[in-house]
C-alpha cells in the first residue's frame, strides 16, 4: 500500500542536519561501541557523522540515538551528547548565533530560521511571568526515543547559551517532559542548573533580563546578512503549508490559544489564505490540531507522570472531560486506560 501524498511529503521533508551528532562516534567509542555497530541496518552511512552539514531523516536520528543508549548501556547518552554541542556544530544557525548582538536577538533569529537545521522539530520562545522559555518541540510523528532527544537538545541549548555569553547567563531552570530518572546526578553535572521533570514542554528557562545579555564577538552587520540569507533559503524551499502548520502547532497549543486565526497571524498570512493553502494540500487546521494534540497527549501520557487534568491543560482544553472525549475518539480508550496499556 503506497503512502498518501501528505505522508510522502512528511517523509521527504523531515530532514535533520547531523549537527551535534558529529560528536556521537567519539562518545560511543568511550563505551567501547564502534560507529559501524550503531549505524548497521539504519540506512545511514558512518561517513555522515564526519560532516555536521550532512542530512539524515529525523526518524533515523531518533532511532540511532535509541540504539546508542542500548548499545552503550547508558540511558543518558543523549544528554551527554547534547552537552558537547558548540555553535560550530550548528552550521549557518551557529554562525547566526555567534554574530547576534544580544542573546535575545540570537534566540528570536533561531525561532525564525531554525528550519534550515531541522524539519522534524522546532524551537520557540515564550514569556512565562518574569521569565522566558526557550523551548524545543518534536513534530515529526514517526520519531522515537524522546527520552534521548529532549535531554540532548536541552543540554545543547544550555551549552550554546553558556558559549555565547561566556557563562554570564545561567538558566533559572531546565524543563523536561520526562519522568524523573532513578539517578539524577548525570543531569545535574551536564546541565549545571535546577531541573524539573514531568513538565509539559522541554526547554531552558531564563530571566527576561538575560535577553539583553551581549553575545561575545557579536557583529550586527554579519548577523543581518546571515539572517537574510537563511530567510531567503527557507523562502526558496517552498515548504508545504501543512508542514509549516505542523511546525508551529505545538508552540501555539502551549500558549493556550490554538485557533486558525492565531496560526494565520503566526505564519504572517490571512486566515482565508491559510485555509485555502491547507485545503489544496488535502487537510484543514482542525485536522492538524487534532493530530498534534493526539501526538502530544500520547507522548505526555507515556513519558511523564502528569495528571490527566494537567495533560488536558497542556493541550489547551478548557475541561478535562473534553480532552477525555477527544482522546477516546482518537484511540478508542480513555487517557488512563491508554497510559496503563502503554506502561
Amino acid at each position: 500500500m503506497s503512502d498518501s501524498p501528505q505522508t510522502q511529503s512528511q517523509s521527504l521533508d523531515a530532514l535533520q542536519r547531523v549537527g551535534p551528532l558529529v560528536h556521537l562516534p567519539a562518545l560511543a567509542a568511550e563505551y567501547g561501541v564502534a560507529l559501524d555497530a550503531i549505524v548497521n541496518g539504519t540506512g545511514v552511512a558512518a561517513a555522515a557523522f564526519a560532516d555536521s552539514d550532512a542530512l539524515i531523516s529525523y526518524r533515523q536520528c531518533s532511532r540511532i540515538l535509541a540504539r546508542c543508549a542500548k548499545l552503550t548501556g547508558n540511558p543518558q547518552f543523549g544528554l551527554l551528547l547534547g552537552a558537547r554541542t558548540t555553535t560550530a556544530d550548528l552550521g549557518q544557525l551557529g554562525a547566526l548565533f555567534r554574530a547576534a548582538p544580544t542573546l535575545g536577538q540570537a534566540m528570536v533569529a533561531a525561532v525564525d530560521v531554525q528550519a534550515v537545521n531541522s524539519r522534524g522539530a522546532t524551537v520557540y520562545l515564550h514569556r512565562s511571568g518574569d521569565d522566558v522559555v526557550f523551548g524545543y518541540a518534536i513534530y515529526e510523528r514517526d520519531a522515537v526515543a524522546q527520552d534521548q532527544l529532549y535531554p540532548m537538545l536541552v543540554a545543547a541549548l544550555a551549552s550554546v547559551i553558556r558559549e555565547l555569553t561566556q557563562g554570564a547567563v545561567v538558566p533559572v531552570e531546565m524543563l523536561l517532559p520526562l519522568r524523573p530518572p532513578v539517578d539524577q546526578r548525570p543531569f545535574d553535572v551536564a546541565l549545571g542548573a535546577p531541573l524539573r521533570f514531568d513538565q509539559a514542554e522541554a526547554g531552558v528557562v531564563l530571566p527576561v533580563a538575560a535577553l539583553d545579555a551581549p553575545v561575545a564577538g557579536g557583529d550586527p552587520e554579519t548577523f543581518n546578512r546571515i539572517s537574510s540569507n537563511a530567510s531567503a533559503q527557507l523562502a526558496q524551499a517552498q515548504r508545504p503549508w501543512t508542514r509549516r502548520v505542523q511546525r508551529a502547532m505545538r508552540p501555539l497549543i502551549l500558549r493556550g490559544a490554538p485557533s486558525t486565526g492565531a496560526m494565520a497571524r503566526l505564519l504572517g498570512i490571512e486566515l482565508r489564505t491559510l485555509t485555502r493553502h491547507l485545503a489544496r494540500e488535502g487537510t484543514t487546521f482542525q485536522t492538524e490540531l487534532d493530530a498534534t494534540r493526539r501526538a502530544m497527549a500520547c507522548e505526555l501520557l507515556q513519558t511523564t507522570g502528569l495528571a490527566i487534568a494537567d495533560v488536558a491543560d497542556a493541550l489547551a482544553y478548557a475541561h478535562q472531560a473534553s480532552f477525555t472525549d477527544a482522546f477516546r475518539r482518537w484511540t478508542g480508550k480513555t487517557p488512563s486506560d491508554w497510559r496503563a496499556a502503554a506502561a
